[in-house]
């Protein structure tokens, strides 16, 4: 069996099981919120999450219509 058979057989990463634990858990911890407190739950989770730094980033950026950015192709 070749390998890349093998890995298809054996699944051990299932992205669909992942994103359903993570939904479940995000529903139990905004359960009961009001709405404000839910976008604040969010929006902290943006920020203190893995990608903080870029979504500072796109927030300055939209603030401040002078930085200049790279140009693209």
């Amino acid at each position: 069996m070749k390998i890349a058979e093998s890995m298809m057989n054996s699944k051990e990463f299932d992205c669909i099981v992942a994103k359903r634990e993570a939904q479940e858990a995000i529903l139990e911890n905004i359960k009961g919120m009001s709405p404000k407190e839910e976008i604040d739950y969010f929006r902290k989770a943006a920020s203190e999450g893995p990608l903080g730094d870029w979504w500072r980033k796109i927030g300055e950026e939209q603030a401040n219509p002078n930085i200049q950015r790279p140009a693209t192709a």
